[in-house]
């Protein structure tokens, strides 16, 4: 990282962002061009966790081949200016990479559903048969990342 005093090495401190998230952008290989899409996730024990329908472009990228990259970020203040280059944001972020792993059995995907609801402060388990059975659930295991910040 070029300017290393802005570099968050601190583990904890990048478990923290993950873990106080609400949306990563998820960059996957389509062929000649990456493909990104901002998904919701849950984050637990160094993976992260989305949910998908059964079919779609998401899924083709995937399974062709599973190495992702991705970023969190949290703007924490926008610095207004009387001029242009005046203008800056405080924010701290997120980047890395991983594997995706498409998890389709039942108990397999309510253990993913509940970290995804977690994250969310939200309800756990009794997950409707109908959504379990029109999803799959897809767990990312982090290999990498690093933090950067301008506080």
């Amino acid at each position: 990282m070029r300017r290393s005093e802005k570099q968050i090495t601190n583990r904890q401190q990048l478990e923290e962002l993950l873990k106080n998230g609400r949306e990563m952008q998820l960059a996957m290989h389509n062929g000649d061009f990456p493909y990104v899409l901002p998904l919701n996730y849950g984050y637990a024990d160094n993976c992260l966790y989305f949910h998908c329908a059964l079919q779609g472009k998401k899924l083709d990228c995937l399974r062709t081949n599973p190495k992702v990259g991705f970023c969190v970020g949290e703007v924490v203040k926008r610095i207004d200016g009387d001029k242009p280059c005046d203008w800056s944001t405080r924010f701290r972020s997120v980047v890395g990479s991983g594997t995706a792993e498409i998890i389709e059995d039942r108990d397999g995907k309510i253990a993913g559903y509940d970290i995804i609801m977690r994250q969310f402060g939200g309800p756990v388990g009794n997950y409707e048969e109908k959504n379990l059975k029109g999803s799959l659930l897809v767990k990312i295991g982090i290999e990498s990342m690093t933090g950067k910040q301008s506080l």
